[in-house]
């Protein structure tokens, strides 16, 4: 399954840090161009394709997603993957 490894690094570093201490160091933007195998789009700067990464995985977005409207685990993982393949792929 395309971005299944990304999905599991998403996991794993959420687990080991914690969902709250999630900074823009925890995922690398080698990690960021890795998803499904595809580099990062040339039209996004690093900084940018950082701080969506870094949004996307911010403390309140899965506060919003998982607490206030009741999004399951899997489900808040296949939204990440989603996301950061269509914020961050290639056009």
């Amino acid at each position: 399954m395309e971005g299944a490894d990304f999905s599991e690094r998403i996991t794993a570093d959420r687990d080991q840090v914690g969902v709250g201490a999630l900074s823009k160091t925890t995922f690398s933007t080698t990690e960021a161009t890795c998803i499904g195998g595809h580099g990062l789009d040339r039209a996004l700067s690093i900084a940018e394709a950082e701080d969506m990464t870094y949004t996307a995985l911010s403390a309140d977005v899965h506060r919003i997603l998982a607490v206030e409207r009741g999004w399951f685990a899997d489900q808040y993982e296949r939204w990440l993957i989603r996301v950061l393949s269509s914020l961050l792929a290639p056009r």
